[in-house]
């Protein structure tokens, strides 16, 4: 019945092969029965015919299926003349209320978090969505197909509706054609579960990063028919009920915050912990003031590296998460401790010190080789003898001949009668993946459709994820508004052939604009141009330009206000207290210390500009702190207090600490104070200024 293809032609040939073959074995049945006695046991001789008679009975109805689905499909997609890529939907005109619109189910079957990419609020996913609709033009009647109720086929072979997933930056669908089928019952239904890889828009709060909580979405939609012609359905609700019906899956997710507790939330506590407990277990004397400062000063340097962690953590938009709250707050109270450190010094007499070693354990390293037995390692003599030869043809070649890579062998003397050839290379393109590209259609071919009307109007919707040239003008960042434009030109017909028009948002009611976190929409515009080519030709070009403006939030808190504090503490504690040549160094550490710390809000900064003309209004305030740290140092080596009978005078007017009113009138007139007070007033001048920019 199996040895030859079960053709039609042959079909009941080999049935009567099977039906004859069980006949014959009712024989040996019958004399088996004859043998045996009727008790309860059942002797082995039975279980071996029972078997065979078994088998021939599957045999028959296998070869019956295949035949009936070779039949069936055959009816449906050669008889019927069935195209893949004509849609079933119902589109006429003055449409007939008895005609229910045609209905699409949409599963979530089975779904899996690759990542997520907080800072450009994307959420990678591996999913299988399952479609089930109704084609009415792949019904048949069972009974004239042997029982069947179903077939599977290749789902390239079925027409599929249009839909796809709206919030999708990239859609593919993982698994090749031939390794996808789809399920056709005899109703017309058709079951489909497809792979699917998807990059989708997750915008998230991290208000209380990292111990968040974000829900991400997956909004499937139709764009090619009307409401009254197609129903998309679910176990969840719709989004949008104008023009276009959504299905929403939510996606709950919840960070592990085990990261970023032991990486950044324990050091920072510890770090200031530690700097708080410096600062101030011992008594604060005059001797040990600076010394202190360095330690308070020095911790918040090493906290601008957790701030740099974090904000390649975090999107940028406008929440501040929680765990930023928990650096600035570290940050603020070191600030805090500095500043009480250098006002309120502790007048007591000279505490002793000790000091303590620390042993550096030498390091070591072992060097150990080998060499290769081939008899110990059981390798056949053959293959040992294959190897030696290797290595003696590798010898003769690289090193007996000094073959040199670094030296061409090309002939490069050729004359016009010379008979050596050309150095030939042959370039063979073996493999190629395609990596990147800066212009994709989002859905793949057999989820789009385009509609045509009797007029020969065609009307289709692409999804597209472009990568598009954005000029920007960065001079007031962060508190910058651009312009960004999309070009869309025809190259290939000039104006006398093809007649170019543009329109915005004329599918769905008010427009459908998401932004991303860190840029807010203001508008979206529309302009047309048409444009000379080398000849007298016109070509069309069609501008849609987008209005953006970005969310300050981050930078404020992330670069601004830590910056602002540095330069603050550092001038308080470099102009404070006198400048004596005693305590210079000290105070000098002080302001190279800020100016290192400063280096990192630089970094931070150089990342998220562009390298052009315009310098931004961040860079503007960073750079002016910097100077103003650079100056001070400059002014507190130059500007000493060298002559005692000044120091004296200078030191007594701050022993009145204890009496505020000869202790500021002194103060006050001091030189050191109309420094400290110059600087500080510039430092506060630049963050006003800075600020005055937040609309």
């Amino acid at each position: 019945m199996f040895w030859s293809g079960n053709t039609k032609e042959e079909q009941l040939s080999k049935l009567s092969i099977g039906l004859t073959s069980m006949m014959s074995m009712t024989i040996f049945v019958q004399m088996l029965s004859d043998e045996i006695p009727r008790n309860s046991t059942f002797p082995l001789l039975g279980w071996f015919v029972i078997i065979d008679v078994i088998l021939v009975s599957i045999a028959w109805s296998y070869a019956n299926f295949l035949a009936n689905t070779q039949l069936l499909y055959q009816e449906l997609f050669d008889t019927r003349n069935y195209r893949r890529d004509l849609s079933p939907i119902y589109s006429g005109s003055g449409r007939d209320q008895e005609i229910p619109p045609f209905s699409l189910l949409v599963t979530l079957q089975y779904i899996q978090l690759l990542g997520i990419d907080a800072q450009s609020q994307m959420a990678s996913i591996s999913m299988e969505v399952g479609y089930q609709y109704i084609d009415p033009r792949l019904i048949w009647n069972s009974t004239k197909f042997g029982g069947v109720e179903s077939i599977n086929v290749e789902w390239t072979k079925i027409w599929v509706p249009a839909n796809g997933i709206s919030n999708a930056q990239t859609l593919e669908i993982i698994y090749p054609d031939q390794f996808t089928t789809a399920t056709i019952a005899s109703n017309g239904t058709i079951s489909l579960s497809l792979q699917i890889y998807a990059e989708t828009r997750c915008v998230m709060d991290v208000r209380t990063f990292p111990f968040d909580e974000q829900i991400c979405t997956i909004d499937f939609f139709n764009n090619a028919y009307d409401t009254d012609a197609f129903a998309l359905m679910a176990s969840k609700f719709t989004k949008y009920t104008q023009g276009i019906i959504y299905v929403q899956y939510n996606l709950d997710i919840q960070r592990e915050p085990t990261f970023y507790v032991f990486v950044i939330a324990i050091p920072c506590f510890l770090l200031t912990l530690l700097s708080i407990w410096g600062m101030f277990w011992t008594p604060n004397t005059d001797e040990e003031q600076l010394s202190k400062l360095s330690i308070g000063l020095t911790s918040m340097m090493s906290m601008t590296i957790f701030v740099e962690m974090l904000s390649n953590a975090i999107p940028r938009n406008a929440s501040f998460p929680l765990f930023g709250w928990l650096v600035i707050i570290d940050v603020f109270l070191v600030s805090i401790a500095c500043v009480v450190l250098v006002t309120l010094p502790y007048d007591e007499t000279k505490i002793s010190k000790k000091g303590a070693e620390a042993r550096i354990p030498e390091s070591y390293s072992q060097n150990s080789s080998s060499t290769i037995n081939w008899d110990d390692l059981g390798v056949d003599p053959d293959y040992a003898r294959f190897l030696q030869k290797n290595q003696e043809l590798y010898d003769e070649l690289f090193i007996t001949r000094n073959y040199r890579s670094d030296l061409s062998p090309i002939f490069n003397q050729a004359t016009k009668n010379n008979s050596i050839p050309r150095f030939n290379v042959m370039i063979s393109l073996e493999f190629i993946q395609l990596l990147g590209v800066t212009l994709q259609v989002v859905y793949p071919d057999p989820l789009n459709t385009a509609n045509i009307y009797a007029n020969g109007s065609v009307a289709v919707s692409f999804q597209i994820y472009a990568e598009t040239r954005c000029v920007m003008d960065v001079k007031n960042f962060p508190f910058d508004e651009q312009s960004c434009t999309i070009d869309i030109f025809n190259n290939a017909y000039t104006l006398d052939m093809v007649q170019e028009t543009g329109a915005l948002f004329t599918k769905y009611v008010d427009g459908i604009i998401f932004d991303n976190g860190e840029w807010k929409f203001k508008n979206v515009s529309m302009e047309y141009f048409d444009f000379s080519g080398t000849g007298r030709d016109k070509y069309d070009f069609l501008q849609f330009v987008l209005n953006i403006k970005r969310e300050p939030n981050f930078y404020v808190f992330v670069i601004v206000i830590p910056c602002f504090l540095l330069t603050l503490l550092s001038i308080w504690g470099m102009f404070w207290t006198l400048n004596n040549r005693e305590e210079q160094l000290s105070k000098l550490s002080i302001g190279l210390t800020s100016m290192m710390s400063m280096t990192i809000f630089v970094q931070m900064l150089s990342e998220e500009i562009p390298r052009n003309s315009s310098f931004p209004l961040l860079g503007w305030f960073v750079i002016i702190d910097v100077g103003l740290v650079s100056l001070a140092c400059v002014i507190l080596v130059t500007l000493p207090f060298e002559k005692a009978k000044n120091v004296k005078k200078e030191v007594d007017g701050l022993e009145g600490i204890r009496k505020w009113s000869p202790f500021l009138r002194n103060w006050l007139i001091s030189r050191h104070f109309f420094i400290f007070f110059t600087f500080q007033m510039a430092n506060v001048t630049n963050f006003i200024v800075f600020m005055s920019h937040w609309n």
